[in-house]
């Protein structure tokens, strides 16, 4: 086994030493020459018989030692990261001392190696934080039977422009005024009914007269009472695509619509159903607050030393990332910011905070996963392939082929781990329950299903 030590750790950076045996060597010169000689055609000799000193004569004594070099110098980085429990990142490997190897000696390797950094997580089963949680009102209830309305209005198609009392079938995608990070407020398919109560201020206005294929693009101030707390207050720049207008035919809600499309035999059953339905929809929305509260604390009280250069990678992934979304509307990252008047490098700065944070959850979740010992399994990924095809619209054939993608699977395998981690948290923090005030916080569609 070979020997490996800590030089020193600054910035991120490991420099290791490793010393490997004559034996160790010897090992990786048959492994390559084995090699060598199944792959050599030289009349006279079998495949996989050539002697070594044919091989030497064929390729030369200096590129064998390079090929075994090669070998050894990857089985001492992998066996030297794995004795020190160090992890590696993006970034070049710097050689300090790369001998020749020979056969019946020893070696030794020093390198430098880009490596994530050591973090100390605060006891999370000891927090105690406090979530708001809502009480069942009947104007949630009325909501839901609207939303139910909704669910089962009919449409045909209008040809012309759309107006009061017509329904428009939406998609759009916002990104936040400030940073340009992507919003979780968006849908790819919406109807909207022009002039309904609830719809978003201001929205109406910018619809109303649009044809299908008209396109959008405005800022949006989401209300403070605003049911998703990540983008209450916060201006966004929406983006939003007229599909198609239609004519509505709203259904009434009755024993004989209970029983169509419910299976329920009377209006207190459908009662019942109403409120065990809000219920189940506000329970997972709590949830979810919980586990963004949680995973907020760790990152806030974690200790950690994030180095410059993940900073730097990190914000190039995010305006990569940015790029792309604005370049699906039609526009390019570039613009935008000169629409704001900043320059790239300016707005890379707004995005600082963003890419710290998430370098935060990302080391938070791996070192929780190992603490926990937390894996994905077969099952885990089975699930997950399921979200993506029905959420997402993958199809079946394309989601064979990502599964044979090694760049999927290990953003599929961080996902998974990454969502048990959250839930765990959640789930052993220790949470007061206050009620809510905020009575707009409505259920959302999916609890009608």
């Amino acid at each position: 086994m070979p020997a490996a030590e800590l030089v020193k750790r600054e910035n991120n950076i490991a420099q290791i030493k490793v010393s490997l045996g004559a034996e160790e060597v010897d090992r990786y010169f048959k492994k390559v020459l084995k090699e060598f000689s199944s792959n050599m055609n030289i009349p006279g000799f079998r495949k996989g018989k050539v002697p070594k000193n044919v091989i030497v004569q064929r390729i030369g004594a200096e590129n064998l030692s390079g090929a075994v070099g090669d070998e050894l110098k990857q089985y001492a980085i992998d066996e030297a990261l794995e004795d020190l429990n160090l992890t590696p990142r993006s970034g070049q490997t710097r050689w300090h001392s790369d001998p020749d190897p020979a056969e019946g000696e020893a070696i030794e390797y020093e390198l430098s190696i880009p490596v994530l950094p050591e973090v100390t997580l605060p006891d999370y089963k000891a927090f105690e934080l406090t979530v708001p949680v809502l009480s069942i009102t009947d104007d949630m209830k009325d909501r839901f039977r609207q939303r139910l309305v909704e669910r089962f209005t009919e449409f045909s198609d209008k040809a012309g422009a759309c107006v009061e009392g017509d329904a428009v079938l939406l998609g759009f995608s916002s990104t936040d005024a400030e940073t340009g990070e992507e919003s979780p407020l968006a849908m790819q398919d919406m109807f909207y009914k022009i002039g309904a109560e609830g719809n978003f201020p201001g929205w109406d206005e910018i619809i109303t007269g649009s044809e299908g294929g008209a396109h959008h693009d405005f800022d949006f101030t989401v209300p403070d009472d605003f049911a998703d707390p990540r983008v209450q207050g916060k201006t966004l720049k929406v983006s939003l695509d007229v599909k198609s207008v239609h004519v509505m035919v709203e259904p009434e809600i009755n024993e004989e619509f209970i029983k169509e499309h419910l299976k329920l035999d009377t209006m207190d059953q459908f009662e019942e159903h109403v409120e065990k339905m809000l219920s189940m929809e506000r329970d997972q929305q709590v949830h979810q607050m919980k586990s963004e509260m949680v995973m907020q604390k760790i990152a806030a009280e974690m200790e950690v030393e994030i180095s410059e250069d993940m900073i730097v990678d990190e914000l190039d992934g995010l305006v990569r990332e940015y790029d792309a979304q604005l370049r699906q509307h039609g526009t390019t990252l570039d613009e935008y910011v000169k629409d704001k008047g900043q320059t790239l490098a300016e707005y890379r700065e707004t995005l600082r905070e963003t890419a710290v944070q998430k370098i935060k959850v990302f080391l938070s979740v791996k070192q929780i996963a190992e603490v926990e010992d937390m894996n994905a399994t077969g099952e885990d990924f089975q699930r997950y392939a399921y979200m993506l095809m029905q959420r997402e619209g993958v199809p079946p054939e394309k989601m064979k082929e990502l599964i044979n993608n090694p760049e999927f699977m290990r953003e599929a395998t961080y996902q998974i781990i990454r969502e048990k981690v959250i839930n765990h948290c959640a789930d052993v923090a220790q949470f007061n329950e206050t009620e809510a005030t905020d009575e707009a916080a409505a259920p959302a569609e999916e609890a009608t299903e």
